[in-house]
């Protein structure tokens, strides 16, 4: 009887730790939904269906999107031309998308494995605390915060947790790494913002620039600006841009740690790939 007290003590303790594990933002795709096909076998001619539901389960909207049938090979007809389009879904909206595959005859058996595709705009948004120190505040500890909203990607600044001030005007160099974590491609950026405080004495200027598209730094960077950004191939598991923070700060009147808010935003066109399954198509009057 112990035994099986145990036992059960054990598994309620596996799913207790199960249940409070959680994904982080961007860690995981969270955009396929359920996708059924009714028949899986018919015969040449006939007509499966396809039906297939969208959830956007991060904290944005999806914009500009399009859920497209692909892999179906020629003689074959999707209904809607293969695509079915919405200008967005907004957070925890579902998006039902029904599609039909209509067989041409044939003379022998053919197997289809068809996929979904699913391509949106997203935008993910960012901020995090930078403590500004000199030598003599070097010991000194604040508390900082950073984070990033769900989505396909990760956001992740490296180097501006602490700027230490040595001279009025000095420029501080570290990066925003952005990783795709959402089981798709990203197919291009569409913008990258790093904003300057608002209000603030201690930042004069905050400057990106990504090392393929020359040294020139500004506050956003666009495709129109560098062409790299849309190349898929390049950036399909993300990148890293280099940031600069020159502060405005001069060292012999910081008497005290300060701390600045930075936020930005990371746009993305992104695409994910839903298997659909096996349909078999059998030729008329004969097995299969």
């Amino acid at each position: 009887m112990k035994f099986y007290l145990y036992a059960l003590i054990a598994l309620f303790a596996v799913a207790l730790v199960l249940g409070c594990t959680g994904t982080g933002g961007g860690t995981q795709n969270q955009t396929t939904g359920p996708v059924t096909v009714t028949p899986t076998q018919l015969v040449g001619g006939g007509t499966a269906t396809v039906q297939y539901t969208l959830t956007n389960n991060y904290e944005n909207e999806m914009s500009n999107v399009k859920i497209n049938v692909l892999g179906v090979p020629s003689g074959y007809t999707v209904s809607s031309s293969g695509m079915i389009t919405t200008s967005k879904i907004v957070a925890n909206q579902q998006y039902p998308a029904i599609f039909t595959i209509k067989a041409p005859s044939v003379n022998i058996k053919q197997t289809l494995t068809p996929k979904i595709q699913v391509c949106y705009d997203y935008t993910t948004n960012y901020y995090f605390d930078s403590a500004l120190k000199t030598s003599a505040l070097a010991g000194e500890t604040v508390t900082t915060e950073s984070a990033a909203s769900t989505g396909p990607i990760s956001v992740t600044q490296l180097g501006f947790d602490s700027l230490f001030i040595t001279q009025k005007g000095e420029e501080h160099t570290g990066s925003l790494q952005i990783t795709n974590t959402g089981g798709g491609k990203v197919i291009m950026f569409n913008s990258i913002k790093m904003n300057k405080p608002v209000g603030t004495t201690n930042v004069a200027s905050i400057g990106l620039s990504y090392s393929d598209c020359g040294s020139s730094t500004t506050t956003e960077l666009k495709p129109s600006s560098c062409s790299l950004l849309s190349n898929a191939l390049a950036v399909t598991n993300g990148l890293t841009v280099t940031a600069t923070v020159t502060t405005s700060t001069d060292p012999a009147k910081l008497t005290a740690v300060a701390t600045e808010r930075i936020d930005g935003s990371v746009s993305t066109n992104y695409c994910t790939d839903v298997p659909i399954g096996t349909i078999t198509v059998c030729p008329a009057g004969k097995a299969c």
